[in-house]
């Protein structure tokens, strides 16, 4: 694996572990109103979107077992937020994405090294 892609492997998986950090242990409500925490997320996920655009195509056709398409749902919280954060967007990613992202991530890294 490049350099440059490993190095972006990695800090998608430093987020992915900072965000966890930031929702253990909480509800979607108690989230929510921990407008610090939303921030702090958000910047989280700017962080592994500005990533995974660094991540080159031809890189990614050849690891097609990646889910790749979790990494574009990152990208539609910020396509698609015009008025304020939208919290129930992060929380479902958070929900759904998260640890698959961090599994891939991962693998990537071991499988290339």
């Amino acid at each position: 694996m490049e350099p440059s892609i490993e190095s972006e492997c990695r800090n998608i998986l430093e987020s992915v572990d900072q965000i966890n950090g930031i929702i253990a242990g909480r509800s979607r409500q108690e989230f929510g109103k921990d407008k610090q925490a939303v921030r702090e997320m958000r910047k989280q996920l700017g962080i592994i979107r500005r990533a995974a655009r660094k991540i080159p195509d031809e890189f990614r056709n050849q690891h097609p077992e990646v889910k790749w398409k979790n990494l574009s749902a990152i990208r539609i919280v910020f396509v698609y937020e015009y008025f304020g954060i939208d919290v129930d967007a992060i929380w479902k990613i958070f929900l759904t994405a998260l640890e698959e992202i961090k599994e891939d991530m991962q693998a990537l890294i071991r499988m290339e090294s």
